[in-house]
């Protein structure tokens, strides 16, 4: 007669073999030190500029036309930063008319009349005291 273990038993002592593996290791580790190196002071001065523009021309019954420009201007030094921005924007709408408004079934004449809709500018400047 031949005796097997139990396969609970071998199942065991390969679980605590394991786990008495990565305890030898963790407690011959020495508690970890840090040092924290102080900032260099940066002294450089940044500078950035950014133009954008625009043109959007629709034809149809009218005819529009739109414009737009953008500029940014920034400066920065160490924990300080300027800017200047500028905005502005242009629309403008060309409707054809056909002879005599007071007789608009008889064509006399083709005019033009230009109607600006929109004239906007924006200026934002900021400048951090102290």
């Amino acid at each position: 007669m031949i005796c097997r273990p139990r396969t609970s038993t071998i199942a065991l002592s390969f679980t605590l073999a394991l786990l008495s593996l990565p305890v030898g290791p963790a407690l011959a580790q020495t508690d970890p030190k840090f040092e924290f190196a102080k900032p260099e002071a940066v002294k450089t001065v940044e500078w950035k500029a950014q133009a954008k523009g625009g043109l959007l021309l629709t034809t149809g019954n009218s005819r529009t036309t739109n414009g737009n420009a953008s500029v940014t201007v920034s400066r920065k030094e160490g924990g300080k930063q300027a800017r200047l921005r500028r905005r502005s924007g242009v629309r403008e709408v060309y409707r054809s008319v056909f002879g005599d408004p007071e007789n608009p079934t008889q064509i006399t004449g083709l005019d033009e009349h230009t109607v600006e809709t929109t004239n906007s500018w924006l200026t934002r400047g900021r400048y951090p005291l102290g």
